[in-house]
């Protein structure tokens, strides 16, 4: 009987947490406006520009340094993902 309850009370915890940390995640998204920006950036910029993006949060969770690169095809100077696969990159930025 004791170990039913264990489990019963660990399997509990893990979907309480599993659906807060996902509540977290669904907060991290690109607006509207944002769209509209990153579209503005396309339209209206070389496609050899380079940018910094600063923004508020942590730029490990930001969605405007993540997609930047993709939503544009413009080089961003600032974004972290990805360099991780390359030798020494993920340390200098």
């Amino acid at each position: 009987m004791p170990g039913k309850l264990l489990l019963t009370v660990f399997l509990v915890y893990t979907l309480l947490n599993a659906y807060i940390y996902s509540l977290d995640l669904s907060s991290l998204r690109v607006t509207d406006e944002e769209l509209k920006a990153l579209q503005w950036v396309t339209d209206n910029t070389p496609p050899n520009a380079r940018f910094v993006i600063l923004n508020y949060g942590d730029p490990l969770t930001s969605p405007i340094q993540e997609w930047f690169p993709a939503l544009t095809d413009r080089v961003s100077l600032s974004v972290i993902q990805g360099y991780e696969w390359l030798p020494g990159e993920f340390n200098r930025r």
